[in-house]
């Protein structure tokens, strides 16, 4: 069995699309913004998330992400948070509003 997984499609060498070589094809589409939002409370559900963080206003704006995209941000933000806690001390650490701006930002731009 082997699974292949690509971005662009149209790049693939057509010996490959070929029948008998790669058999089923489908199209995995970009998530919804319930897609996104249920990516990010799946991945954030065991994490302290500060009051100032909406993750639905979070969710519209990533529709332009791959749900590995979401799942990366979600995983960077919280690294986000770890060192600014080692800065100001560890207890009471949360992921913030800010954190994720300043992830966003930093992955996106």
């Amino acid at each position: 069995l082997v699974v292949e997984c690509t971005n662009r499609f149209r790049s693939l060498d057509s010996a490959l699309l070929r029948p008998g070589r790669l058999q089923e094809h489908f199209l995995m589409d970009y998530p919804t913004a319930s897609g996104i939002l249920e990516i990010m409370r799946r991945r954030l559900e065991n994490v302290p998330i500060h009051s100032d963080v909406v993750l639905e206003n979070l969710s519209t704006r990533l529709l332009e992400c791959t749900g590995a995209d979401v799942e990366g941000l979600c995983r960077d933000v919280c690294f986000t948070a770890m060192r600014r806690g080692e800065l100001g001390g560890m207890e009471n650490l949360c992921v913030t509003a800010e954190d994720f701006e300043n992830t966003i930002k930093s992955s996106f731009s």
